[in-house]
């Protein structure tokens, strides 16, 4: 059994060392400017995404994906190359 760290708790073992992903330049609609923390949104053809309460504090926009998409075409593509 791995040991929790004091200062993150039980549930940090468990945690993707690869999840998260900083995109420091990135575009998005300018409507994203006027999002409010915990406010849903889709991007097309990459999910569902939820403006973290994070955006408050950084004066950055933050975002989470919730719901990644299943990419198809690509599982499809990869048969057809084998």
């Amino acid at each position: 059994q791995l040991a929790c760290p004091l200062d993150l708790g039980c549930h940090s073992v468990r945690l993707n060392p690869t999840s998260e992903v900083v995109a420091p330049k990135i575009f998005v609609e300018p409507v994203l400017k006027e999002a409010k923390v915990w406010e849903k949104f889709q991007f097309e053809r990459v999910g569902y995404f939820s403006v973290d309460p994070d955006t408050e504090t950084t004066g950055r926009l933050v975002i989470n994906r919730t719901v990644p998409l299943k990419d198809t075409y690509a599982k499809e593509v990869s048969k057809a190359t084998k």
